[in-house]
């Protein structure tokens, strides 16, 4: 491989012990995913008459496993994402997306599983966009990751829930007669009407 000998040389601190250097050539005894670059030799002859010649250097290296951003409930009619990152893989991997084991298509009107939803898929981000969420769009997700080489690499599973505005909205609900409510995950709250009975002491005022 030539090496890359122009007014600033390659250094050799980085390549210490695992690479040997000459003047016509450089030997990896092993590569590691930094090494991936350009590398340009340069010969000076008569005259100050350069000469260059490149080789562009990608060292492979197999995906890890992906991490999946999935979110665990979206609104119906609302903008959800789910976002696959992986970042050891070289070259950079693409991405792939499950919905309960079942692959998505590019195109989810090509897929009588998937013509309901309404989705874009980036596999190079290895985002997914559901815009608009569906109620069918509920189920268990997960990416996966593979630049051919080694094998694809798989993301845990995560649940997305599907839910309508009001399900996602706090309610309130009626307990009994005498007029106390029973908010969610609150304490019980006992409104006050005009003929609820004065304190002890207190005389009515009259109009």
């Amino acid at each position: 491989m030539s090496p890359h000998v122009p007014t600033r040389p390659l250094s050799p601190e980085p390549y210490r012990q695992r690479v040997q250097f000459s003047r016509t050539s450089i030997r990896f005894q092993s590569v590691t995913r930094e090494d991936s670059g350009r590398y340009i030799c340069e010969v000076v002859g008569d005259g100050n008459h350069i000469s260059k010649s490149e080789v562009n250097l990608i060292v492979q290296v197999p995906p890890g496993k992906p991490l999946a951003h999935v979110p665990s409930s979206a609104t119906v009619g609302a903008r959800a994402v789910l976002r696959c990152s992986e970042g050891q893989g070289s070259p950079p991997p693409t991405f792939r997306w499950y919905k309960d084991g079942t692959e998505l298509p590019q195109d989810p009107k090509s897929s009588p599983a998937f013509r309901n939803s309404s989705y874009s898929l980036d596999p190079r981000s290895g985002e997914l966009v559901f815009e608009p969420v569906g109620g069918w769009d509920t189920g268990d997700y997960h990416c996966e990751a593979s630049n051919n080489v080694g094998t694809p690499q798989k993301s845990d599973v995560f649940r997305m829930e599907a839910r309508s505005h009001r399900e996602q909205e706090p309610g309130w609900r009626w307990e009994s007669w005498n007029s106390r409510w029973d908010p969610p995950h609150s304490e019980l709250r006992t409104p006050k009407f005009p003929w609820d009975p004065l304190p002890a002491g207190i005389q009515p005022q009259s109009q």
